[in-house]
């Protein structure tokens, strides 16, 4: 009995852990990036060190450099899709994540890339990192969101 309950346990555990979680970090306007303290995000399937939620990034820098690491599943033919929105969901750019090691593997493989910032776009913007899902089903679709805060002048 104890064991039919601790399997159980497992089993819905497991199944927590895999369910797809978005990260929206909210934007504080009156919070200078300079004082911000802000860790990367974290899940057990996807770290993501670059850039940082809640970061404003100054038009002038139109290229945002994404970094972080992701579990070999995230990736197929060693990239995975991500774009750039802005606050109402609108698809602003598109780029690829790239592996830069080994990514057919369960374990953690870092990722490259860069997204273009269009120039006449400023405002709150989520960049959305999504596993890649080669079967198109929705229930596999699994993203992390990324806030920012695209301003036209840093002064």
């Amino acid at each position: 009995m104890v064991i039919g309950i601790l399997a159980m346990l497992i089993v819905k555990w497991t199944h927590i852990a895999q369910a797809p979680v978005v990260v929206k970090p909210s934007i504080s306007p009156s919070v200078s990036p300079l004082t911000q303290v802000v860790t990367p995000i974290i899940r057990a399937d996807i770290q993501i060190d670059s850039p940082q939620p809640n970061r404003q990034i100054y038009v002038g820098n139109e290229t945002i450099p994404i970094s972080g690491k992701a579990k070999g599943t995230w990736f197929f033919e060693g990239s995975f899709p991500i774009r750039l929105e802005d606050a109402s969901g609108r698809v602003l750019a598109t780029t690829k994540a790239h592996a830069t090691g080994d990514w057919m593997t369960a374990s953690f493989v870092p990722f490259t890339a860069q997204i273009v910032i269009p120039t006449s776009f400023s405002g709150t913007a989520n960049i959305v990192l999504a596993k890649d899902n080669p079967s198109g089903l929705p229930q596999k679709d699994v993203s992390v969101h990324v806030a920012i805060e695209v301003v036209s002048s840093q002064y």
